[in-house]
């Protein structure tokens, strides 16, 4: 594996933040921790299936490690005896299908769960439901059969995702930041909209978090670090973001980088790169009542 990249301490672009997921990736992944590596990597792909339209991952690291988990021999078996596994596998197939050529049989697993009607018996969270419905329905694309799957609501939302449809203002309806967080995700991943309130909660998220990873007695600033990049994915999701409240968030976590390019949890950076990736390439030019001096975020990958 190449070594990470040298990274400077000032906003970086989706290109170098993609670096730094190659280069951060663990070296063993599928191994005594493999439940949290699946959890992980879905977790990255997630963010990287929020990318506008148009954006073409290349052949990296990211896709050989997706490729063994989607070939791994053991994975059929496990989607058949836990239909949960679906919520960590579906992401990570939804991706791959959107960016590289199809692997032959990598969708028999979830295509027999499916016909197993083993999706119904598992417990799914509203928002897990989205996101369920999302992935299932892109994959549709690629050859995967629903007709036969007693899929449980809101399924029938993301039928429709592809026409750029509202989820239903219920699902919206949260208790949790994370939750909030989760949803922005799964909506933007298959097209649909969010609500305008978005952008003014999650903006006072991220400034809250950002106030958390610079406060002098914070006693996890790894997970402070993580928290902003979630916050900074929410907010540059939300459909109206403020491009300076972005460029301090990617600049803090530039800043962790350079400083502390090791890190206690080895998914730490992989999943902070993925998220800051999507949050450079949706950052919007500066505005002219920006303070004078502020650099232009650059938005190219």
């Amino acid at each position: 594996m190449s070594a990470p990249a040298t990274l400077r301490a000032e906003p970086l672009t989706g290109r170098d933040w993609l670096d730094v997921l190659e280069g951060a990736l663990p070296r063993q992944v599928f191994g005594p921790d493999a439940s949290r590596d699946v959890q992980q990597l879905a977790t990255v792909c997630r963010a990287l299936l929020c990318l506008p339209a148009g954006i073409s991952l290349p052949e990296s690291r990211l896709q050989r490690v997706m490729g063994a988990l989607l070939r791994h021999p053991l994975w059929e078996d496990l989607l058949l005896t836990n239909a949960e596994w679906l919520h960590p596998a579906l992401p990570t197939l939804h991706l791959w299908h959107r960016h590289w050529p199809g692997l032959p049989g990598a969708l028999r697993p979830v295509q027999r769960t499916l016909d197993a009607g083993l999706i119904s018996r598992a417990e799914w969270t509203p928002m897990h439901l989205l996101d369920l419905s999302v992935h299932l329905h892109a994959l549709q694309a690629d050859g995967l059969d629903l007709g036969r799957a007693p899929l449980p609501a809101p399924t029938d939302v993301a039928r429709d995702s592809a026409l750029g449809a509202d989820a239903p203002a219920w699902l919206w309806c949260y208790e949790k930041v994370s939750v909030l967080n989760y949803l922005l995700r799964a909506a933007r991943s298959g097209g649909l909209a969010v609500p305008s309130w978005a952008a003014g909660v999650t903006a006072a998220n991220l400034v809250h978090a950002l106030r958390a990873l610079h406060a002098p007695d914070q006693p996890d600033s790894e997970g402070a670090l993580r928290a902003v990049s979630e916050h900074a994915l929410a907010h540059a999701l939300s459909g109206t973001p403020s491009a300076d409240l972005l460029r301090r968030a990617v600049s803090a976590a530039a800043q962790a980088r350079a400083a502390r390019p090791d890190a206690q949890d080895r998914w730490l950076w992989p999943v902070v790169a993925a998220n800051l990736a999507v949050v450079a390439r949706w950052t919007p030019a500066p505005s002219m009542t920006e303070p004078s001096g502020t650099e232009p975020f650059r938005r190219e990958l």
